[in-house]
């Protein structure tokens, strides 16, 4: 065994997965050659399953075998090249493409079946060996990894990393001018600033602080890189405005994490209920704030902008906590 991969234990688990398998393909083939037979174990699980029920379309043996298109293709290819497969337009519908044992291939199975059965002794063998019932295991795992890929485990663990790395400090003076920049980067972006934006932001101790809200920025490793603000509108509402982060840190969860702590900041301040209003070209943020359990109340009738405006409610007794 490799020094290294037991020392990195499940971080080489895909490595060490396909070094056992390689190493047991590697047996098969040797086996297969020692017999005279001319077949490579990558084409068993198709040219098996095509003994089994006869001629079938690409997709339905890919849906059946549990591989993708592209490698049931390149083994069929394989093995027409060799004559044991043949591929045809099926008569009812031209657009789908059969694939079939011919009868050289056909004549083939005689000689593999000895092979295969014998194969399947010495695996029960050494399963018994170690006394692991190793298939149950996998199976266990491949209905963990279809409940929840790797991709997506390993996606929710970084974004969750992510997330805590993400501190949030309250209103300085001399923080001002980052909710403004910051602002106005989005806006040009997308917009014109206009009236209602300038006011807010060349001013927001006036605008937001002096009517009792509060203006939050993110910091990561000590750069400030994202801001929003918290305006109540009475005792029951709070609305979140001016949300922006630098283009530089999109997709590290510092939205979400501005959002979260706006949440929170909400309910300290007794309201029932926090709006925000967003433009539907905001494809991020209107994804954000659905997945935070914010629901669409439709277009914005204020008058306030120019530009179309949407509007997200989130009732904060139903919010989420943070993860």
């Amino acid at each position: 065994m490799s020094e290294l991969i037991n020392a990195l234990g499940e971080l080489a688990l895909a490595s060490r997965l396909k070094r056992l398998s390689d190493r047991l393909m590697l047996d098969a083939t040797r086996v297969y050659h020692d017999h005279g037979v001319d077949f490579e174990p990558r084409w068993f699980l198709l040219f098996y399953e095509l003994h089994r029920s006869g001629p079938l379309a690409v997709t339905e043996v890919a849906d059946r075998i549990g591989v993708t298109h592209p490698a049931v293709n390149q083994s069929a290819s394989e093995l027409v090249k060799r004559g044991l497969l043949r591929a045809s337009a099926d008569r009812r519908d031209r657009r789908r493409r059969l694939l079939d044992l011919t009868p050289s291939g056909k004549g083939l199975v005689a000689k593999l079946q000895p092979i295969w059965e014998e194969t399947r002794q010495a695996a029960i063998e050494l399963l018994h060996e170690t006394g692991s019932d190793l298939l149950a295991h996998i199976e266990r795992i491949e209905d963990a990894l279809d409940r929840q890929s790797m991709y997506e485990r390993v996606r929710h663990l970084l974004k969750d990393r992510q997330l805590r790395a993400v501190e949030i400090i309250g209103y300085h003076p001399e923080l001002k001018g980052y909710f403004k920049s910051l602002n106005l980067e989005w806006i040009h972006e997308h917009f014109t600033p206009e009236a209602t934006d300038l006011a807010v932001l060349d001013d927001p101790e006036q605008e937001i602080i002096g009517r009792g809200g509060l203006v939050l920025f993110a910091r990561l490793e000590g750069e400030v890189v994202g801001t929003c603000a918290i305006v109540p509108w009475d005792s029951a509402r709070c609305e979140l405005i001016k949300m922006a982060v630098d283009t530089r840190y999109r997709g590290q969860q510092v939205g979400r994490r501005l959002t979260l702590a706006a949440i929170e900041e909400a309910r300290k301040l007794g309201a029932h209920e926090l709006t925000a209003r967003t433009s539907p070209a905001l494809e991020a943020a209107n994804r954000l704030y659905r997945s935070l359990g914010f629901e669409f109340r439709g277009s914005d009738t204020s008058g306030d902008y120019t530009r179309r405006t949407v509007v997200f409610a989130l009732r904060l007794n139903d919010s989420p906590e943070e993860e």
